[in-house]
């Protein structure tokens, strides 16, 4: 292609990500504004120049480039440690082509340094981050499985938002461009995308099991790799767009060039020309008078905007809010404590922006994405708000009837949608302070409480973080987490039998492993070492066979790697599911307890029965988007995704493999797992999607004839494999709505499991 192909690749692809409204949990300005995944957005244009420092020929400076990568690969993941599952499926994309395509060994050897330098480099991060990661809560939400990412991305609509759908399809041509006749670029392009894939979807769990090698992984919403996908398919569709433009160009300058002949087309006379002309001319203008008036239909408006309040009632909410909070602080000398209610609302966060103006100190009550904590304030009532000195509480409603602090409020503001109430106190007495002793701060994330003589069992109100060290006297005391306010909280509590005197508090933070802080610090010396030192390094000889071996060497060690992954799996599988068996004792402490502490499970695993496959489904009708259940059944049904499949479910701090499963409407479902030699059966069923008083399920071994509905999320079920008929176990399903109904099996063969 022409030297402005790139120029014009480019472009295109800018435009496609600037204008792209995203969906949830899938990138775009209405995503990163709605959810705050700033973080996140800000690690994708370090990936890409991630990528494309290590994707061009290496040349005669592989140092400079192993120096840059460690470099972009390390901010990368200091600004969001999602970004390393996309640098490792990058690096490895990389050094398969390099390897397929026997090139020499700084080809070989770069990726794989720059990876270990920019993880090295950011080594004190993660492991802070990981090791705070009992405090965080789990939410893993799956995408889709492998075929049908790669189905839709053939099709042009694996990230069509309906507001760019004209980068989607373009992507799918520049994809194949790329793969026909990219070379060494093109070629690690695909690679890097069908890598990103394979990362984001169900089967890097349901297949993989990349979850039992890395912990980590059960914490991941894999939609969210859509926002390092939607940069790349962006530019493949630039790269389409150019390779389309210099056809045209090639075209019509051999056309300009090719001598005139005989047999050859002679121009439009000039009335037809120019009343082509006109006609032309008054179809574009009535476009452009169409887009002047209306606005265009694409792409959508981003919601994300400086602007995006204006016009709106909405606005006059904010302005109020931020007025009343600033008068107050002018008032009183300080910032106002201000409880925002989400939970059962309508979601929205923009009053958050107008608090944080005010520099107010905000309570949040409900889900909000930013704050995955695992302790969080869920139930308000008016006892806790006296008890946290909270002055407005903010939401938008009205409050359903069963809320807590429903009937409550005497004086309202209303502004359009938003209620602002100044909080006066509640209308009985506050009893929720009873037993909570004040911690006097002396520092920064320090505190000292004194103890009332004659009292056992101190709480302060602090959030009860497992961080948190306790010392009294010299001992190490244990913190707990103690429910206040009738259970609507929770804060930091302790034991003071134990020493004399006042008790210290102080926030330590994980501590790194030894030697952790050394190694980050030599990883970035290094890197910004071979960026200076670059010219004055030896490069590597070509040596094919120096390069023979050291992609032995590698890929030997891969092997060694994949092999003990498989071995971690295995008992790491057996453990997630023996948790399942251990009895269920009440555990206060802020830190999990450890293997010594915890009780023994009672029975031993055997197999997991969704793993040794072998099932068999029957399904009446077949057809899982049944044509014949009502008006437009397929509407948001894809026969496709709705076939019997692997996937996961989440619970208890695991991941388990389950059977997903698709009841058609007015439909039913049997299906049976082969069960090896063992005792009992301990299978867990997830109802997905559908009405829990419509879908009812039974096991005929355990259940008979008799159908239950599934009227919980999770449903948990034992049986005696002596009662089973045959070596199968069974489990029947009847969906007696309109619409289908999901549900998920995970199940798991057992010795020595006692009944129930």
């Amino acid at each position: 292609m022409p030297g402005w192909s790139a120029e014009l690749a480019g472009c295109f692809a800018a435009i496609g990500t600037i204008l792209d409204p995203g969906a949830s949990r899938e990138g775009g300005w209405e995503y990163v504004f709605f959810h705050g995944v700033w973080p996140q957005a800000l690690s994708v244009p370090f990936v890409l120049a991630y990528f494309s420092v290590l994707v061009g020929p290496i040349g005669r400076r592989p140092w400079r480039r192993v120096g840059l990568a460690a470099v972009f690969g390390a901010l990368a993941i200091l600004a969001h440690p999602f970004a390393l599952p996309p640098l490792a499926a990058v690096t490895l994309a990389l050094w398969l082509v390099a390897l397929v395509r026997r090139e020499g060994l700084g080809d070989l050897l770069v990726p794989p340094a720059g990876f270990v330098l920019a993880t090295g480099a950011a080594a004190v991060w993660l492991s802070t981050f990981l090791g705070g990661a009992f405090a965080l809560d789990r939410h893993p939400v799956p995408w889709h499985p492998l075929s049908v990412l790669v189905g839709d991305l053939l099709r042009g609509r694996l990230l069509d938002h309906g507001g760019i759908g004209f980068v989607a399809p373009a992507a799918t041509i520049g994809l194949a461009w790329l793969a026909l006749r990219g070379g060494r670029v093109g070629h690690g392009f695909v690679l890097a995308v069908l890598g990103l894939l394979v990362a984001a979807s169900e089967d890097a769990i349901a297949v993989l099991r990349l979850d039992l090698v890395l912990p980590a992984i059960r914490n991941l919403q894999f939609p969210r790799f859509a926002l390092y996908l939607a940069p790349f398919c962006a530019v493949a569709g630039g790269v389409a767009v150019a390779a389309v433009a210099a056809a045209v160009e090639r075209a019509s300058r051999s056309h300009r060039t090719q001598p005139a002949t005989a047999g050859s087309a002679r121009p439009a006379p000039k009335p037809l020309r120019a009343g082509s002309g006109v006609l032309l001319a008054a179809v574009l203008g009535g476009v452009f008078a169409g887009l002047w008036s209306t606005g265009p239909a694409w792409p959508m408006r981003p919601v994300g905007t400086v602007d995006t309040l204006e016009g709106d009632p909405l606005e006059e909410a904010d302005e109020t809010l931020r007025d009343r909070l600033d008068a107050f602080a002018a008032e009183h000398g300080r910032p106002p404590v201000v409880a925002f209610l989400r939970a059962g609302l309508s979601g929205a966060t923009y009053p958050l922006l107008a608090c944080a103006d005010a520099g107010a100190r905000v309570l949040l009550f409900g889900h909000v994405p930013t704050i995955n904590r695992r302790v969080d304030l869920r139930r308000p009532s008016p006892a806790l708000l006296d008890l946290l000195g909270v002055d407005f509480v903010v939401y938008d409603g009205p409050l359903p009837r069963r809320h807590p602090l429903a009937g409550t409020f005497d004086d309202v503001e209303r502004v359009a949608s938003l209620r602002i109430v100044r909080w006066r106190g509640g209308r009985a007495p506050a009893r929720a302070g009873a037993g909570l002793v004040p911690a006097r701060p002396t520092g920064s994330g320090t505190f000292d409480v004194e103890i009332p003589p004659g009292l056992r069992h101190a709480t302060v109100p602090l959030s009860p973080h497992p961080a948190w060290r306790i010392e009294r006297s010299g001992r190490l005391l244990e913190g707990t987490r103690d429910a206040i306010a009738g259970g609507a909280a929770f804060a930091l509590g302790f034991d003071t039998t134990d020493g004399e005197g006042p008790v210290h508090l102080a926030f330590a933070p994980p501590r790194l492993p030894p030697g952790g802080g050394a190694w980050g610090l030599a990883c970035w010396l290094a890197a910004f070492g071979l960026l200076v030192a670059d010219r004055r390094l030896p490069v590597p000889r070509p040596s094919p066979r120096l390069a023979v071996t050291f992609a032995t060497g590698f890929a030997a060690l891969l092997v060694v790697a994949a092999a003990g992954a498989y071995v971690r799996a295995r008992s790491q599988l057996a453990r997630s599911w023996e948790d399942r068996t251990r009895p269920r004792i009440a555990h206060d402490g802020l830190r999990p307890p450890q293997d010594e502490d915890r009780p023994p499970p009672t029975g031993r695993f055997v197999a997991d029965l969704v793993l040794r496959g072998a099932h068999q489904i029957l399904s009446i009708p077949d057809d899982p988007c049944r044509a014949l259940a009502g008006k437009d059944p397929r509407r948001g049904c894809r026969p496709r995704l709705e076939r019997p499949r692997r996937s996961f479910l989440s619970h208890g701090g695991h991941l388990y493999r389950c059977l997903r499963v698709t009841i058609p409407a007015g439909g039913w479902v049997r299906l049976r797992l082969p069960v090896p030699e063992s005792d009992r059966i301990l299978a867990l069923v997830r109802r997905v999607r559908g009405s829990a008083k419509r879908l009812r399920f039974r096991v005929p071994a355990l259940h008979g004839a008799t159908a239950h509905p599934l009227a919980d999320a999770l449903t948990p079920v034992r049986l005696a494999t002596t009662n089973l008929e045959g070596a199968f176990f069974e489990v029947r399903f009847a969906n007696r709505d309109r619409d289908p109904a999901t549900v998920c099996i995970a199940a798991a063969a057992f010795d020595d499991l006692p009944a129930d």
